[in-house]
């Protein structure tokens, strides 16, 4: 059986601070963030791509869109 190195599991922490949310409206807006994370990773990647790969009469002002972003 393999063992994960030490380093790669996370600790624990027993701590909670009370910055005046509760822990299920924290793990909540975690979540949606996560996918809005998810989603702009999603959207850099692809126009990435079409930035690389686009061709045709419109090449240039798409090429420098794709660039901005």
């Amino acid at each position: 059986m393999k063992q994960t190195a030490s380093v790669l599991k996370p600790k624990v922490k027993d701590e909670e601070f009370d910055i005046g949310l509760t822990r299920a409206y924290r793990q909540q807006m975690a979540a949606a963030l996560s996918d809005i994370l998810a989603d702009t990773y999603k959207l850099v990647i692809k126009s990435h791509i079409y930035h690389w790969n686009v061709v045709g009469p419109l090449f240039k002002p798409l090429h420098e869109l794709t660039e901005e972003h």
